[in-house]
């Protein structure tokens, strides 16, 4: 396997942050209340994933360890309370660079 670079998975729609020497990846945005909180942490429980908020203007963006991503989506995506609150998961973009 190749490593993409911060800029490369960006143009594919996924945002990647380094935390502490490793990566995160952003894999949802909602508005900043508690209620959206909530319904994140809610929903990725049962995968035992944390995630981080990094909040400014009203809007968060939600991080999970890279190697969680995929698990966290699916988990954010199958939740009805989440899609209620009108979370947006990040949908990457399958294609070549």
């Amino acid at each position: 396997m190749f490593r993409l670079t911060s800029e490369q998975l960006f143009r594919l729609g996924v945002t990647q942050v380094e935390q502490q020497g490793r990566f995160d990846w952003a894999v949802a945005w909602s508005d900043d209340s508690q209620d959206s909180a909530a319904v994140i942490s809610q929903a990725l429980q049962p995968e035992h994933i944390g995630a981080f908020g990094s909040c400014d203007l009203g809007r968060c963006g939600w991080y999970v360890p890279r190697e969680d991503f995929f698990r966290a989506r699916k988990a954010l995506l199958l939740s009805k309370e989440v899609a209620a609150r009108k979370v947006q998961v990040t949908e990457p973009k399958l294609r070549f660079l």
